[in-house]
């Protein structure tokens, strides 16, 4: 929940596969119809030791290249 929020530009594939969980929950948690989204609460996946930094930047630098692609796309 924390790096749906705080990095809205990361796929559901990207965030599934950093946090090793179906790609299906996170749409779920994204659209807000996961089972028990009352009780999740948003913490830094990083400080609970699920995956390095190292890992998340890569993620956020890989999802960045990926829109700035698509604009370019778009623009042609």
């Amino acid at each position: 929940m924390w790096l749906i929020k705080q990095y809205p530009q990361l796929k559901d594939s990207q965030i599934a596969k950093l946090v090793s969980i179906t790609k299906n929950s996170v749409t779920a948690i994204r659209n807000k119809s996961y089972w028990n989204f009352n009780n999740l609460t948003p913490k830094d996946p990083v400080a609970m030791s699920l995956f390095s930094q190292k890992d998340l930047i890569s993620a956020i630098e890989k999802a960045e290249r990926r829109i700035k692609r698509e604009k370019s796309a778009k623009k042609k």
